[in-house]
């Protein structure tokens, strides 16, 4: 009597839940009957088949088939968790501000869930287009084996032929040298707006220069603007000699070559500050000599991508401005010169 590895085995899904229905399959490359232990429910079966079951804990099934007094043998584990991830809800309206009377466009979608409670719909994913006469909340319930989780989205109404107003604040409104600000602004009767897009929110701005920063807001009764102005004392950024300054020996040098960047070459001038008040010095490149600018936005003090390339740029003080997203987010770069 001999014994041999000859049986395949497995359980589908591996890894499972508890509670989820779970296949176990086997099979012999020899017609035979077969031994199987560590399966709750089966004992034996023919030298191929599967067999379903409720899995509640971490099995190990061994099959050993028997044929003309020869054994083949196979094994397979199985492993259960005892909780489910919880659903994942995402909601939102497009677009999020409107004038009574527009419409706008209700989406969820889910994952981890088998089910949702939404005033549009039942489905785990959907949209609905809506026409709401005022402004609303709205929240999506999703569940699953993990428990329900629930999202909200809301969307603002405004009156139709209401005349847009904007307010706009600057801090500081004063600058000793080139640096940040902080732009933040609110409207009413508006849909849109040049700085940022939103009808409200806040962006950081670099500033290399004495002048006025302007918002201006739209909406279907027309359109408004507000400015303050920013003093910086000096009109130009001073260029920095070529090579790495000793105060600027901390630039990641390994980073900005990865990016086929050398600021050792003749031409280059550079300069590092806090662009987006995140803690992390950003860095302004300037090749004088392909006349192209650089702008990156540090993370952690590293330099992981050139967050802007700007062409016809000659000199750090032809940058006038940079908008950097503020509050965490997506970055989006604009210059002016």
């Amino acid at each position: 009597m001999s014994q041999a590895a000859g049986v395949t085995v497995s359980f589908s899904p591996n890894p499972a839940v508890a509670g989820q229905t779970v296949r176990f399959t086997w099979s012999s490359r020899i017609g035979s009957i077969c031994e199987i232990e560590g399966v709750p429910g089966i004992t034996f079966g023919r030298h191929s088949g599967s067999y379903s079951f409720v899995a509640s804990e971490n099995l190990s099934a061994y099959v050993m088939c028997e044929y003309a007094d020869r054994f083949y043998t196979g094994s397979s584990n199985l492993t259960v968790s005892n909780s489910a991830p919880k659903p994942v809800v995402n909601v939102s309206y497009s677009p999020s501000t409107i004038v009574s009377g527009q419409a706008t466009t209700f989406s969820w979608s889910s994952s981890n869930a088998t089910s949702c409670s939404t005033p549009a719909g039942s489905g785990t994913s959907g949209s609905t287009v809506l026409y709401p006469s005022s402004s609303q909340t709205t929240s999506v319930t999703c569940s699953g084996a993990g428990g329900s989780t629930t999202a909200s989205a809301s969307v603002t109404v405004q009156p139709a032929g209401g005349t847009p107003s904007v307010s706009l604040n600057v801090s500081p409104t004063y600058l000793y040298n080139p640096g940040s600000v902080t732009v933040s602004w609110n409207s009413t009767n508006t849909t849109s707006c040049d700085l940022g897009g939103a009808v409200s929110g806040s962006i950081n701005m670099y500033r290399s220069y004495t002048d006025y920063i302007d918002q201006t807001c739209y909406g279907p009764g027309g359109s408004d603007t507000a400015s303050v102005l920013v003093t910086v004392q000096g009109t130009h950024i001073p260029l920095l000699p070529q090579g790495i300054p000793q105060t600027d020996q901390d630039i990641p040098q390994t980073d900005l070559a990865a990016l086929g960047i050398d600021l050792k070459r003749p031409g280059m001038f550079w300069r590092r500050l806090n662009l987006n008040r995140d803690g992390d010095k950003d860095l302004i490149v300037v090749d004088s000599q392909r006349q192209v600018a650089y702008i990156l936005l540090a993370q952690n003090g590293r330099y992981p991508r050139i967050n802007k390339i700007v062409r016809l740029v000659s000199a750090l003080s032809d940058i006038k401005a940079i908008h950097v997203p503020a509050n965490g987010g997506p970055i989006r770069v604009r210059v002016e010169r």
